[in-house]
């Protein structure tokens, strides 16, 4: 067994045992890190859409039971993998979903050519494993904005075009690529608080426990040597609030905010964006 397949055991095995605090969490069997996105304040009446959006790290261990969960409690219409190419073959998804009937498993990668595991994002980005700040997340997480339009793309024409049809997003941890996907979703349904977005961000933080971050520690370490720094690691799969910040932060300078982002960079037009914005909200209270 190959030591990705070890480590995706471990983290579905784990999943299946966590407790986490619910909602955001949801119980998905054998899919770690799986939450909702909905409930979020966006005025004092209205918040941000529950069960149409969720985000989870990796779903190929998911279970028959997971599989229930997805498809009949939580409807799930399409799920959204966000992998590259050279992941999807070290890992590919999950035959208990793209068996499914009525479910569509989509490979949007942001990274289509690119490795983008743990071990070459350290390779890439000395200062993303660093004690400097955010710099390093910054920088990768600009790439991914730079790279990902198409897969970004492609899920915002969902919330557009098919808000009737609740949809899982993901990646490796489920907390980079599908984490900046996630924070300009909920700036453009209207969550004026950064903060906000960032503590939403930072749930990772509580799905990471020391377990699932051992499992990360070891994949990345066999995959880069036993040199490998440790707490360079840990601090390389961390969730911090500060790195959501400083994105947003890019953002702003870069696009002009995540509007701004969403017409220049995915192409999208004023009209599109209202409509994005209504399917994203709901007239209720938030719950967070």
């Amino acid at each position: 067994m190959s030591s990705s397949t070890t480590s995706s055991a471990g983290l579905a095995a784990h999943a299946a045992s966590q407790s986490v605090p619910s909602p955001p969490f949801i119980q998905v069997d054998g899919i770690p890190n799986f939450r909702d996105i909905g409930g979020y304040p966006i005025t004092e009446a209205s918040s941000t859409r529950r069960n149409f959006i969720f985000r989870s790290g990796l779903p190929t261990r998911v279970t028959a039971n997971g599989v229930k969960t997805l498809t009949q409690d939580l409807k799930v219409d399409t799920i959204y993998d966000l992998r590259s190419n050279a992941e999807l073959r070290k890992d590919p998804a999950s035959a208990l979903l793209t068996s499914m009937e009525g479910v569509k498993v989509l490979h949007t990668p942001v990274f289509p050519e690119k490795d983008i595991s743990p071990a070459q994002l350290a390779n890439r980005y000395a200062c993303y494993m660093s004690d400097k700040g955010t710099e390093g997340f910054v920088a990768a997480y600009s790439e991914i904005l730079r790279d990902g339009t198409d897969a970004y793309k492609t899920i915002f024409e969902h919330v557009r075009d098919h808000p009737d049809k609740p949809f899982l997003v993901h990646c490796t941890g489920g907390k980079d690529r599908t984490g900046v996907v996630i924070a300009l979703l909920l700036l453009v349904a209207g969550v004026k608080s950064w903060d906000v977005v960032a503590e939403e961000y930072a749930l990772t933080e509580i799905a990471f426990d020391a377990k699932i971050r051992a499992v990360f520690v070891e994949k990345v370490v066999a995959d880069m040597g036993v040199d490998t720094d440790r707490a360079g690691v840990l601090r390389m799969i961390s969730a911090r609030k500060e790195n959501m910040i400083a994105t947003l932060e890019f953002i702003e300078g870069e696009y002009g905010g995540p509007e701004e982002y969403v017409k220049k960079a995915l192409g999208f037009e004023d009209h599109d964006i209202e409509i994005i914005r209504k399917n994203l909200t709901v007239e209720e209270k938030g719950i967070f």
